[in-house]
């Protein structure tokens, strides 16, 4: 992997911006290109690997931002409650959809459905992504890792995933509203 220049961060983050609003199958990457404002010859320099390495690269800084996020709330002291958890997580996500007028979904979410995860880079960052924030949600909910609030976890996070399509098509907060009101009942 080359160094990284501001061309590269510029292209990773128009990448990202296309895939959570389209997909990566509807995203060509001279699309990316004319969004980050690089030159062509660019995206051959700091992604050899074409669409498949640039993929992978915005599901690791993806997963790795929303893993920070998460992190930092487990290091809270003293810890939140499960329900103020369920409620700071599915909050994340009404402010998203809010400022972007619902236009911007989760780029994992994107790789699973255009079958982009079929490239074994891609299926393995979001499978580590996905890992990465539910370990310390499961400590979050439930106190431990590999303990009943894992299942709680990854229920969320299905739930939530869900829950962005559903208000997504029907640009209405409400699915998001439902997921927190069950999940908060359900820790509590």
């Amino acid at each position: 992997m080359g160094k990284r220049t501001d061309s590269r961060d510029r292209t990773v983050a128009a990448a990202e911006r296309l895939f959570r609003a389209r997909g990566v199958a509807g995203t060509g990457l001279r699309e990316v290109v004319d969004a980050a404002g690089t030159a062509r010859g660019g995206l051959g320099h700091h992604f050899p690997g074409g669409k498949e390495e640039l993929v992978t690269e915005v599901v690791q800084r993806t997963g790795a931002r929303i893993a920070e996020l998460l992190g930092a709330l487990r290091d809270v002291r003293p810890p939140p409650a499960p329900a103020d958890v369920v409620r700071a997580v599915v909050g994340l996500w009404r402010e998203e959809l809010r400022r972007t007028d619902y236009a911007l979904g989760c780029p994992l979410a994107a790789c699973v459905v255009d079958g982009a995860v079929e490239h074994p880079g891609v299926r393995a960052a979001v499978a580590a992504a996905l890992d990465s924030w539910e370990e310390p949600l499961a400590v979050l909910l439930d106190g431990a890792p590999r303990t009943p609030g894992r299942g709680v976890a990854v229920a969320l996070l299905c739930a939530l995933e869900g829950a962005v399509v559903i208000a997504r098509a029907r640009r209405d907060l409400t699915p998001l509203d439902d997921v927190e009101r069950v999940f908060a009942d359900v820790v509590d």
